[in-house]
């Protein structure tokens, strides 16, 4: 054993040393799994089920418009979404497309978001419609050309997709006892 991995002294016997690691993208695992097992679940949200079949086609879509508005191999696409099927579908499409996923966190002010975008070189970012107000913000401080827009009740499951804007308007009423 090599003194500079001693660490592998305290390794459990069932800890491989050394992996092999394929020489395939991740996206060629999501196509084999839409081949071997099309009607299996990728995907499951608040109810809903998304099979390997529907997540390869709705990542082919979303690359095949990445690749439209001219992001093409290297190019920074930032995906500023909370756990929710975008999220994945919009990973797998930047690498469909040949572009560097750039994961940023929903939370930030507009200055850091600018900041992250400048620094990654950032063409497109996609987000919620929720979190648009940041977004368009941002934009004008950064040299980003596009904002891709996706609403979360698009994959929730009925009842859910229908309620779940009025939720929203009704918390922007401010109500009052008078």
């Amino acid at each position: 054993m090599q003194s500079d991995k001693r660490w592998l002294l305290h390794y459990p016997n069932q800890i491989p040393h050394e992996l092999t690691i394929p020489n395939e993208t991740l996206q060629s695992y999501l196509f084999s799994s839409a081949e071997a097992a099309p009607e299996h679940t990728a995907i499951h949200f608040l109810g809903k089920n998304i099979t390997y079949e529907q997540l390869q086609e709705e990542a082919l879509k979303l690359a095949g418009h990445l690749m439209k508005i001219g992001v093409k191999k290297g190019d920074r696409v930032a995906i500023m979404l909370p756990n929710c099927p975008q999220s994945v579908i919009s990973y797998y499409a930047v690498l469909i497309a040949g572009g560097i996923v750039v994961q940023t966190n929903p939370l930030y002010t507009e200055k850091e978001l600018a900041y992250q975008m400048e620094d990654s070189g950032s063409k497109v970012l996609i987000t919620l419609d929720l979190l648009y107000p940041k977004a368009y913000k941002m934009k004008a401080l950064t040299s980003m050309e596009h904002l891709i827009i996706t609403k979360l009740q698009d994959y929730l499951p009925f009842p859910k997709n229908i309620l779940f804007p009025i939720v929203q308007k009704k918390k922007k009423i401010k109500w009052s006892s008078k």
